[in-house]
């Protein structure tokens, strides 16, 4: 029989989670909990999520470890030595000594040992974004276009566009006053069912082609502007005729504008279409490991 003073001694960690044969205990995650904040700062990208309490922290160690195991079926162990080369290499960039760096870990209540791993974290998963995910992402041009477009809604004055175009142009005798700006849902009831008025059957359609719209007058240019592709335009009276313009295609030009802005958008939209990518990938995945959360 034990003694009550040995017995006193013997402190039992409580294990919180499972990964296959990898036990996570609770002083472990409460480790990782409060030094939650050097950990985000030094990666974000693997201590990602808000309020992260301890049951998203063991979901967070599931994600490495799967990550972790799908790079080494592919053949890439990130090793001591890699993580060694890469914490050097930040210590010549920031000018630091280990010392250097020993001391401010610790002034932030951070061990060099769980630095090293967190490292190593962050390599695994920028690879794993390199190696496994970039290959399921796919963003055409027109995407950063789109969402050019409605980031600049406000400045679409700004903007320029090269269009194609079909003119409907009637004369301007045969339409009442009061009627003009009704001629763009005549025409669109026109395209979609073939039938129009028979006071408007004199109509006539010019195919322009495409066009940049620094070719257009003033006051087309500015109705097509507001207009979106595939939408006729507002009527525009011009002379002894009133023309309806419909947007088969309208482009944004890549204006100085826009080429200052693609990268950062490009880099926007992989990183929304990653995120959902990322949780849809390592949710499958991990119906082929083992895993129990008690922290539930």
């Amino acid at each position: 029989m034990f003694s009550s003073s040995f017995a006193n001694e013997i402190v039992l960690d409580k294990i919180v989670g499972v990964f296959n044969e990898k036990i996570f205990s609770l002083s472990e995650i409460k480790r990782i909990k409060n030094t939650i904040a050097p950990r985000v700062e030094m990666s974000p990208i693997v201590y990602r999520g808000d309020k992260l309490n301890e049951y998203k922290i063991i979901e967070l160690l599931f994600d490495s470890y799967i990550i972790r195991d799908k790079l080494g079926n592919l053949g890439i162990i990130v090793t001591d030595d890699r993580v060694e080369a890469q914490i050097q290499e930040s210590e010549k960039r920031n000018n630091f000594r280990r010392e250097d760096l020993i001391n401010f870990l610790e002034s932030k209540g951070f061990e060099f040992e769980e630095y090293f791993e967190v490292i190593r974290q962050s390599i695994e998963y920028n690879l794993f974004n390199t190696k496994i995910i970039a290959p399921l992402i796919s963003i055409t041009e027109q995407e950063v276009k789109n969402y050019f477009y409605r980031s600049n809604i406000s400045k679409v004055k700004t903007l320029n566009f090269k269009y194609k175009l079909t003119d409907f142009v009637i004369p301007r005798d045969k339409v009442l006053e009061k009627d003009v700006p009704d001629l763009t849902r005549v025409f669109e009831e026109y395209r979609r069912s073939g039938h129009i008025p028979e006071i408007y059957k004199s109509f006539e359609t010019i195919d322009i082609g495409e066009v940049n719209e620094e070719d257009l007058s003033g006051k087309v240019r500015t109705v097509l502007k507001v207009t979106e592709e595939g939408k006729f335009s507002k009527p525009i009276v011009s002379g002894n005729y009133v023309h309806v313009y419909f947007i088969e295609l309208k482009n944004l030009v890549e204006s100085k504008i826009y080429l200052q802005a693609k990268r950062s958008i490009y880099n926007r939209l992989y990183m929304e279409k990653s995120e959902n990518i990322i949780r849809t990938w390592l949710n499958k995945e991990r119906d082929g490991y083992y895993t129990v959360n008690l922290l539930k």
